[in-house]
């Protein structure tokens, strides 16, 4: 065992990462504080070079290949040809864009005589990175939330048009409930026109993405509009009656092994039951339940208790006032503060904890958790 590397380095990243968010400046959080630059040409107008909209704009989905390509990256295999956006008068040139955002502009063209197949007052357009990934479908949809309402749209009946060459997707159902209707790009055919045609911020680009300046863009009307379309009445929590602690199975749904998950389980649950012993705890596996579902436990649970990964992206959607303990293995770096940005923006009691020693981890991705360090972290939750 090297003594630096495996026991001093871990502590001191740890302490350092907490005051590198306030020497970096993302200028992607200053889009929904109103204060990124807007660069006109017509009909179309780029914000900061993150997002575009588009006026009486069509989409020929004729000249594009938008066939599904698992396993690639995003963009990669879908192909537009030029002509495949259109708006009248297009601008000669615009400044370039990151991520699919260049692609698609590229093919803008102008307005042809094509029928239209259907026409639409409101859509936008998103390009799935990780599709299947709760945590990234939730940057996408907080941005498109966002944007929407942002530009004076009403979230609920606009149109989200899934443009990527990705393959459908249990997350799929968020767009389907949370806004107007929800149509796959390669399920398309010929012509569509649309009064505003917004094309979406990356999700790699998402305010929920970011590491760093955790700035609350609206994540408790957020929370609310998540949860009251679902049909569910948010709560408060006022004391800690249910514990839920976060279980990943060896292999998933879609047989990939799993590893960050906790080595002793069953103590865990006993553990919680000693420091609060009138409360419901259980250890619950939430992919294998259907979104409302999960949102209807979710929004019971008092205390949130997880080792770091994409179900703890249900800290959006927890009661106000309960409480988060997220985790981590000793070889993950603590610096993604995903979550922890997620209790900042709502106030919520958090507490984090890495393991730093290699006798605690096990070779298939188990961490044991110490008993006198689990009890203590949530005595001090409250």
């Amino acid at each position: 065992m090297n003594l630096w590397r495996d026991v001093f380095v871990p502590p001191i990243r740890a302490w350092v990462q907490p005051f590198r968010r306030h020497l970096v400046r993302d200028e992607r959080y200053l889009f929904f504080t109103q204060k990124w630059p807007v660069e006109r040409f017509g009909k179309v107008a780029v914000w900061h070079r993150h997002a575009v909209q588009l006026k009486g704009a069509r989409i020929d989905f004729s000249k594009a290949d938008l066939a599904a390509a698992p396993g690639q990256a995003p963009c990669t295999a879908m192909k537009t040809k030029p002509g495949f956006l259109q708006v009248e008068d297009p601008p000669e040139s615009i400044p370039p864009l990151p991520l699919h955002l260049g692609p698609w502009m590229k093919s803008l063209g102008s307005v042809s005589s094509d029928a239209v197949d259907e026409s639409v007052p409101v859509a936008l357009a998103v390009c799935r990175y990780e599709e299947r990934n709760l945590f990234h479908a939730m940057s996408e949809i907080y941005a498109a939330w966002l944007y929407l309402r942002y530009l004076g749209h009403s979230p609920e009946q606009a149109r989200i048009l899934l443009i990527d060459d990705r393959d459908d997707s249990p997350m799929d159902e968020w767009y389907r409930v949370l806004f107007g209707s929800l149509a796959h790009g390669r399920h398309l055919h010929g012509v569509h026109a649309f009064g505003e045609l917004l094309l979406g911020i990356p999700g790699y680009g998402s305010s929920l993405y970011p590491l760093h300046q955790p700035i609350d863009h609206g994540a408790e009307p957020f929370r609310r509009f998540v949860l009251e379309r679902f049909g569910i009445e948010p709560r408060v929590s006022k004391s800690v009656q249910r514990i839920v602690i976060i279980s990943r199975p060896e292999i998933d749904l879609d047989g990939r092994c799993l590893r960050r998950r906790f080595a002793n389980e069953a103590e865990l649950i006993r553990w919680a039951k000693e420091v609060h012993p009138g409360a419901d705890v259980s250890a619950l596996d939430l992919g294998r339940l259907s979104l409302r579902e999960q949102l209807l436990v979710i929004n019971e649970t008092d205390l949130l208790i997880g080792m770091h990964g994409a179900g703890m992206t249900h800290a959006m959607f927890l009661p106000e006032a309960a409480r988060v303990f997220e985790m981590f293995p000793r070889d993950f770096p603590p610096s993604n503060d995903h979550f922890r940005n997620i209790t900042l923006w709502r106030k919520l009691p958090y507490q984090r904890w890495q393991n730093l020693l290699p006798s605690r981890e096990s070779p298939d991705g188990a961490t044991l958790i110490p008993e006198r360090l689990f009890k203590r972290r949530l005595r001090v939750l409250g």
